[in-house]
């Protein structure tokens, strides 16, 4: 009788594993690691997606560092921070919140086309881009689930409100109008402003900053700002837009995005990169001639030219603020291309440089990379912002993070105190 209950119980308890093992196979089919990663907006997973400029188009972590959690957590939860005022408005609107009086002024720049664009009230970027059209205008929206996102929860964790004392620079990235960009910088500037850019965002603050007039006014405005925050600047470009521009990245066509401002405002410049930066037909291509590759595919290149000097060129002097570049430096980083001799085929892979430093995460290329490598972030080279630093000189310092790369950095933790250091 006693076995007979021993095998009882051992028919139910396979019963139940099975049940639990049917169950459980499609949520376990679902969580891999593919699915912690998602295309901002664009519905991606790693096996499709592969490093790019154009930030939207990345892929999102969805996995969390727990010591930022923790933090973000007791944040939200303290009774230490400033408390937020309130205004009795005497309207409809009742009473509403406000960002406490102690608080800086905030000032955030996001990453290249990292926002929204909507044309006829339909999403057009970063989703539906086949259905883009770039002789129209568009409607500019922040994108409020994109790589941004931990930032902005930080913030809003601090009491921060969204519009008061916090403030996004939008514009339509695909044809940037410079002055409605500095007008609405000058609107949000006031005492005591920290200022936080991230990739393409930093050279349009840089931009914005260097438009100061040239007199006491202009030292006024500066004086406004109590620190300048430059994560992964793309300020002098990136090597990478080269193979975006010409022979795309396989998410989006290059002829879509070869009129766009900040694509081009992009391109690598010879301040930065004193070596070729483009192999075609066995020929080298130094960044200052790069317009010579674009008239060959019928490319806009005066449009390039007109852009670089106009813009470019002031995105990389010196803002004379106090200015902390975070960056990483432990990745494989493209800093040239050998496009042999077709620029619209994907360029020559290699094997990256010092094995046992750079993780062999491309899995495009079975562990080799597009193009020759270097240290950096895995868009840009550590060099350039070496370089930059030499450049500005005493009011800038570099700060690194490790482990993290020009995505996952924005969800650090070292980075959360680098910005709470700062407040």
């Amino acid at each position: 009788m006693f076995k007979n209950k021993i095998l009882t119980l051992s028919l139910i308890a396979l019963f139940v594993t099975l049940v639990l093992v049917l169950i459980m196979f499609p949520l376990l089919k679902w969580w891999t690691s593919e699915n912690f990663f998602n295309g901002s907006g664009y519905g991606l997973n790693s096996r499709f997606s592969k490093i790019n400029t154009l930030v939207p188009l990345n892929n999102t972590s969805k996995s969390t560092d727990f010591k930022l959690f923790s933090l973000m957590s007791q944040i939200r939860f303290s009774f230490v921070k400033p408390p937020s005022n309130y205004d009795i408005t005497g309207t409809r609107e009742g009473i509403i919140s406000k960002t406490g009086n102690r608080f800086k002024n905030i000032i955030l720049f996001p990453g290249q086309s990292d926002y929204i664009l909507r044309q006829n009230n339909t999403e057009v970027w970063p989703r539906n881009i086949q259905n883009i059209n770039n002789s129209k205008s568009a409607v500019v929206y922040e994108n409020n689930n994109g790589h941004f996102n931990t930032i902005t929860t930080l913030l809003e964790n601090l009491n921060y409100i969204n519009g008061d004392r916090l403030n996004t620079i939008t514009y339509d990235f695909r044809n940037i109008n410079f002055d409605n960009v500095y007008n609405k910088f000058v609107q949000f500037l006031k005492d005591d402003t920290v200022i936080i850019a991230y990739d393409f965002g930093a050279v349009v603050a840089n931009m914005c900053i260097n438009k100061f007039p040239n007199n006491e006014q202009g030292d006024k405005m500066r004086s406004k700002i109590s620190k300048l925050l430059l994560i992964c600047p793309t300020i002098g470009g990136v090597p990478m837009t080269l193979r975006d521009y010409f022979s795309g990245n396989g998410i989006i066509d290059p002829n879509i995005i070869q009129d766009y401002h900040s694509v081009l405002l992009s391109m690598p410049n010879k301040k930065l990169y004193d070596l070729p930066v483009a192999i075609f037909n066995s020929l080298s291509y130094n960044a200052d001639n790069i317009n010579v590759l674009m008239e060959q595919e019928n490319k806009p290149s005066e449009l390039f030219l007109n852009l670089r000097k106009q813009f470019q060129e002031s995105s990389m002097q010196n803002p004379n603020v106090q200015t902390i570049i975070i960056a990483c430096d432990q990745f494989s980083t493209p800093v040239s291309y050998n496009f042999r001799n077709n620029l619209r085929e994907k360029p020559e892979t290699y094997k990256p440089q010092n094995n046992n430093q750079f993780p062999l995460t491309d899995i495009h290329n079975n562990g080799n990379f597009e193009g020759l490598q270097a240290h950096g972030d895995r868009v840009v080279p550590i060099n350039s912002i070496n370089k930059l630093k030499e450049l500005w000189g005493d009011n800038c310092k570099i700060e690194l993070i490790k482990d993290k790369d020009h995505f996952t950095i924005l969800k650090s933790y070292e980075l959360a105190l680098i910005i709470l250091s700062n407040l």
